[in-house]
């Protein structure tokens, strides 16, 4: 996405810090943002998945956990285009903990966006280009396509944990290894 404003002259990059500076801020922003994307994984997706998830349907439960993540948001929601933005990534991001019953990938996937939006737009400085198309309308495309995306990764995910059930190890059948504390 960031790439994509770049090449439509959406956005341009105005300031990079020198590579030690970018290294360091890099470093402190990653585990800034593993913290407060962790936390509010297990709030506005765990703790809802947990606490609904027999009491409504999935697709409800998706949508009610993707407005919470809007509103939590409520200090961005100035502008309306990114209210629909932050409901848009809270079904993006809730659909495979639904699927797969587990919040790990949506914590990598919520990280990794965090990180990249950081970089690009903390670390390094980017300004307004040339193309009046608002760059927020590109990421707001990009995560409305992304969701069968992660709809798709999300089913792998559950029918690999399946077919581990259905055919669990064998152990092997030679006997086992003596070992010796006089070896050591």
């Amino acid at each position: 996405m960031f790439f994509i404003c770049l090449a439509l002259q959406i956005e341009i990059i105005s300031f990079v810090p020198p590579l030690p500076q970018f290294i360091s801020q890099a470093a402190l922003l990653t585990f800034g943002c593993a913290i407060s994307s962790l936390t509010e994984d297990v709030l506005t997706r765990g703790y809802l998945y947990r606490h609904t998830k027999n009491k409504c349907s999935k697709p409800a439960l998706v949508l009610f956990s993707a407005l919470v993540y809007a509103l939590n948001h409520i200090h961005r929601l100035n502008e309306p285009v990114y209210f629909l933005y932050a409901l848009v990534l809270g079904v993006q991001l809730m659909l495979p903990l639904v699927i797969t019953k587990n919040i790990c990938y949506s914590f990598g996937v919520h990280l990794a966006g965090n990180i990249v939006y950081h970089l690009t737009n903390s670390v390094m400085h980017t300004a307004d280009g040339s193309n009046p198309f608002p760059g927020i309308g590109v990421a707001i495309i990009f995560a409305v396509l992304s969701i069968p995306l992660h709809y798709f990764v999300g089913k792998q995910l559950t029918d690999g944990k399946a077919k581990k059930e259905l055919f669990p190890l064998q152990r092997h059948s030679s006997p086992r290894i003596r070992h010796s504390s006089r070896l050591v």
